[in-house]
């Protein structure tokens, strides 16, 4: 069985077009379930009306991506495939049946993700899967080029982003900690990236799939940074932070760190002087110090994937 879930948190609009979306597909998801964070009844209801056969589980707070996430893999334990969406994403018709024949077609490939587009003319592409730089800036491979069929071949990223990726029930059953698939606490920003690094170190490969396509209206870009939200710029400095204590090997570290040097110190830098209000973010780092270390022995003592593979990932 295959399910779709969508983690909500106030777009109810976009939640419309990405549930009807999921309706036009060739191939239909078995079950769609809808996580709504800080749910408003006057606002779901009547998406209820329109969408009866959808499993909605309104939360009074807000979990986040991360513990949205978790609870739709959870409530979907019968099923082999999970595709996550965001609710500002409205996949292409062939997108679910596209995605889960790349991961029929081999018994290692734990997640897919597809060609992701943004709703401008001509189509710019929002991602076509995650690309980690050797001085570990976190980037959606082709962002904001315009799509010229470069990138029409299908073959294997580093992982699939958050916004739209389908998971392998196999591959989360071998990754998950303390029964989390997702880590909870990083709550929001960079949760997609420390899962596919994770299963990365465990061996698991991902699968890009050119032919599933879908139109990505993002909020939240590098280019849009001056207006986001201080707690966003926080939770993403903080969670940079966790990404590499929880993920990096120490000699890949030391390769790159004449590229690393320069770029954290810049990070560190606009943390403390130029968007002060990120310093609480190095804070909890050491708050939290025990519980990193911790989830991080559970991965190295498992890790499958050699510092070479690992390696060719930074580039």
């Amino acid at each position: 069985m295959l399910c779709a879930g969508i983690i909500n948190y106030g777009d109810y609009e976009e939640l419309r077009a990405c549930l009807r979306g999921l309706s036009r597909q060739a191939r239909g998801a078995d079950r769609i379930l809808v996580v709504d964070n800080a749910s408003v009844a006057s606002c779901l209801d009547p998406i209820r009306t329109q969408h009866p056969r959808v499993e909605y589980f309104p939360q009074p707070g807000n979990l986040g991506y991360a513990g949205g996430a978790n609870l739709i893999i959870q409530q979907a334990a019968d099923c082999d495939r999970v595709l996550l969406l965001n609710p500002d994403v409205i996949p292409g018709e062939d997108f679910v049946g596209r995605m889960e024949a790349s991961l029929d077609a081999s018994k290692g490939i734990g997640a897919a993700t597809g060609k992701l587009l943004q709703p401008t003319d001509p189509l710019r592409i929002d991602s076509t899967g995650l690309v980690i730089r050797r001085d570990r800036r976190i980037q959606d491979r082709g962002r904001d080029e315009v799509d010229r069929g470069q990138y029409a071949c299908p073959g294997e990223v580093f992982g699939g982003s958050g916004a739209a990726v389908m998971l392998a029930r196999a591959m989360l059953a071998d990754v998950a900690v303390d029964g989390e698939c997702f880590d909870a606490e990083f709550f929001a920003y960079y949760e997609d990236v420390d899962l596919a690094w994770r299963a990365r170190l465990l061996g698991w490969h991902c699968a890009y799939v050119p032919e599933a396509t879908g139109i990505h209206r993002r909020a939240f870009s590098p280019a849009t940074r001056r207006r986001v939200s201080r707690e966003r710029k926080r939770l993403a400095t903080r969670n940079h932070l966790r990404l590499l204590v929880k993920n990096e090997l120490p000699s890949l570290v030391a390769r790159d760190l004449a590229w690393m040097v320069p770029a954290e110190g810049m990070r560190l830098l606009r943390a403390l002087v130029l968007e002060p209000y990120c310093a609480p973010a190095l804070l909890e780092i050491v708050r939290h110090w025990r519980s990193l270390r911790r989830k991080r022995r559970w991965v190295m003592a498992r890790r499958r994937a050699s510092v070479a593979e690992m390696g060719r990932w930074f580039q």
